[in-house]
């Protein structure tokens, strides 16, 4: 097993162990005290973009290392073309969780008067911060895997497009849910809107650059 391959499967163990474990907490025990306009615990905890980007990573994550003890000795690349693209689509949903939190909710706290930082406490310094790290080295700098065309970084664009049908259902139609990542701006459906198309816009930009950024430290790879 070469460096990069052992590297890849420690930073995947710890988004794998960290992730399972703090799922399995918070559905059991909850967590954040309602401040989400839910009781965040059981189905609830898995209400924030956060929890479930975490979780698709981990999937990957495990599928990825199960490809590692299967067909480490075998011939390159490594991961299929389909397994390459899941990784770059939770890459991508997971380091958008961590713009989200670092340029706009912890911002938005401050400006509250609360303490921003809070949200890379605890639990949440695995979801918000060391996880999101350690999925971007492994797709840039470690993982074998195939080429990446337009359709693999448009893929990208599924798992916000499905959460921001979800939220949009509980925030706007059925009212069960606040607000909690202030996307509606008071539940206004055009505001709604314009932030769907700048997240979308984000989020293929994001996966553009991290295609340009593996590109640039692996030149074999695209």
């Amino acid at each position: 097993m070469t460096k990069k391959l052992r590297l890849f499967t420690i930073f995947n163990l710890i988004i794998l162990v960290s992730t399972t474990t703090i799922s399995i907490y918070g559905f059991i025990y909850g967590a954040g005290g309602g401040q989400n306009g839910t009781d965040m615990i059981g189905w609830n905890y898995f209400a924030p973009f956060t929890a479930d980007s975490n979780i698709l990573m981990a999937a990957i994550s495990a599928f990825a290392l199960l490809q590692i003890l299967r067909h480490h000795r075998k011939t390159k690349p490594l991961f299929s073309g389909a397994l390459t693209n899941l990784y770059l689509m939770t890459t991508v949903s997971l380091t958008l969780t961590f713009l989200v939190v670092t340029f706009f909710l912890i911002p938005l706290r401050f400006s509250r008067g609360e303490n921003g930082l809070a949200m890379y406490a605890d639990d949440m310094f695995f979801f918000h911060l060391l996880n999101p790290i350690l999925a971007i080295c492994s797709f840039v700098f470690l993982l074998d895997g195939a080429k990446i065309d337009r359709k693999g970084k448009l893929f990208t664009l599924i798992p916000p497009l499905i959460y921001a049908l979800v939220y949009g259902l509980h925030v706007l139609v059925f009212k069960d849910w606040i607000d909690f990542y202030n996307f509606t701006s008071g539940g206004s459906y055009l505001a709604s809107f314009i932030t769907l198309l700048i997240i979308c816009a984000i989020t293929y930009s994001t996966a553009t650059l991290l295609v340009c950024f593996r590109r640039k430290a692996t030149p074999s790879k695209s």
